[in-house]
């Protein structure tokens, strides 16, 4: 029997009290602005096809208030290996400068968890799964 290969979601929190939109120019790989989701939010994401491929995502609240768990920033990156993950988050660290050193609520957690269920999907889709993301 063939194992199957399980997704794993790394989910990150911070504050951030500038332009998402411009972080985000700064990191390696380019992320798109997506909608779907809570609509008090600014979001972008990438499906990054390749030999280790994986999800990111990070979302920023529109008026950049700092929530009762204290951060205005969640960052969630799915793909098949915790390591590639963290590598993920230290690139975009070093690259946008930005700090998600809160620990996450438990229930951000649990709901960031879905993404492990949808990674194999996106995979076999990713150019259909980034058009639904981006509300097109």
């Amino acid at each position: 029997m063939v194992a199957l290969k399980q997704a794993t979601t790394l989910v990150k929190a911070g504050e951030f009290n500038s332009s998402l939109e411009e972080a985000v120019k700064k990191f390696r790989d380019k992320l798109e602005p997506v909608t779907v989701g809570l609509g008090n939010t600014v979001k972008f994401a990438i499906f990054k096809e390749s030999a280790e491929p994986y999800f990111l995502m990070i979302a920023q609240q529109k008026d950049k208030i700092i929530n009762e768990y204290g951060y205005n920033v969640s960052m969630n990156i799915t793909s098949y290996s915790d390591d590639k993950n963290e590598q993920l988050y230290r690139d975009f660290i070093s690259d946008t400068g930005m700090s998600l050193d809160i620990t996450p609520p438990s229930i951000l957690t649990a709901g960031m968890g879905m993404w492990n269920m949808c990674f194999s999907i996106f995979e076999k889709n990713p150019k259909k799964a980034m058009v639904i993301l981006k509300g097109i």
